[in-house]
């Protein structure tokens, strides 16, 4: 019995290992994860809002691979949830214009949350995926 637990677990290292060499190797179709998505969203909120403030949640919600004049493209749809500690979120900018026509954005101040959902861009490059 233990062997064969052992067995069922190697199989599926060899599997899990098997599809990553492929994608780190072009030949899967690998695709930026949640992680990838988040901290891009992250970098750019990071120019957006003044600390203090926290992505709580970060859910991918769709996706779409492409190829642009030979490059492998991605566009990832999601939403995130954004805390904040402080009586108001508050923008570098004054009304926050990096959001405007970007970003779904949905504010509750009793519960100090932020609501965005939007879509991120990808390319593919030899050291794997890059966001815009």
């Amino acid at each position: 019995m233990r062997s064969l637990k052992a067995l069922i677990i190697m199989t599926v290292l060899l599997i899990a290992y098997q599809a990553n060499a492929a994608c780190i190797l072009g030949m899967g179709s690998c695709k930026p994860t949640e992680e990838d998505g988040q901290a891009v969203l992250l970098r750019r909120l990071q120019g957006i809002f003044v600390p203090p403030w926290t992505v709580t949640s970060f859910k991918k919600t769709n996706g779409t691979s492409g190829n642009l004049g030979g490059v492998d493209v991605y566009d990832m749809e999601f939403i995130a949830i954004i805390s904040y500690p402080t009586p108001q979120l508050k923008c570098h900018s004054p009304l926050c214009p990096e959001l405007v026509g970007k970003y779904i954005v949905q504010v509750d101040e009793a519960k100090k949350l932020v609501a965005i959902g939007g879509h991120l861009s990808f390319h593919k490059t030899e050291n794997g995926w890059v966001g815009k």
